[in-house]
């Protein structure tokens, strides 16, 4: 908590929540292949320098539907927080080229009972907590909700599951920030408000390195987070 604002942290966490094979499209996407992983970047070249941890997934004891803590231990395990693109209903809600790590600021107090209020599929009793400065350090940046202007997206190369999802280049909002983006619409009809959240993310937005997500206690990664 920062000192005197109850309101404001100086923390961010990445919630490790229960696994749901349905919010998972690396079986469907891969056709019955044995790779486990779906891919963490769109360019094929750039994201084979993550075949090894293809080999660590076929390795891994973790179940499609295992519990957060099973999740948490797998985290500390592989040394870094595992980027994705948070699938759901076969749509990424990542936009841009690359996958991204998830965090928010909201003050403990309010992540307790925000947790409670959620599915466990969706936001667990644990989380993975780093200081905002070290973060921001790292790389990590606060969401952009909402456009100034309408929300235009381009088509998607993999239709079955609208990935890469992409805004339009009108939309002002270049690939390399995309992840960032949250949609927001607060007028009449069908709004969609996630502001509550306070979200911070992080993306590999230089492509440098070696593991799927933001290293935290692997050697010969890039010296992000110490």
């Amino acid at each position: 908590m920062i000192e005197n604002r109850t309101d404001l942290s100086a923390w961010v966490m990445h919630f490790v929540h229960d696994r749901n094979p349905n919010n998972d499209p690396a079986n469907l996407f891969n056709e019955g292949e044995i790779t486990p992983l779906f891919p963490f970047h769109e360019d094929p070249s750039k994201n084979q320098r993550f075949e090894l941890w293809e080999m660590v997934e076929r390795a891994s004891t973790l179940a499609p539907d295992d519990c957060a803590f099973c999740v948490l231990m797998k985290i500390l395990e592989d040394g870094h927080t595992r980027a994705g693109w948070s699938f759901r209903s076969n749509r990424p809600t990542i936009y841009g080229p690359r996958a991204a790590c998830c965090f928010t600021e909201m003050p403990l107090y309010a992540l307790v009972d925000y947790a409670r209020r959620r599915k466990r599929d969706a936001v667990g009793a644990y989380a993975i907590g780093l200081l905002r400065s070290e973060f921001f350090t790292a790389g990590g940046r606060p969401a952009i909700y909402g456009l100034s202007g309408p929300h235009r997206e381009q088509q998607s190369i993999g239709s079955a599951f609208h990935w890469p999802r992409k805004l339009d280049a009108a939309c002002g909002l270049g690939e390399n920030e995309q992840y960032r983006y949250v949609a927001m619409n607060l007028s009449a009809g069908r709004q969609i408000d996630w502001g509550h959240e306070r979200e911070w993310r992080w993306a590999d937005v230089q492509d440098e390195c070696d593991c799927p997500g933001l290293p935290m206690n692997l050697i010969n990664s890039p010296k992000l987070l110490s």
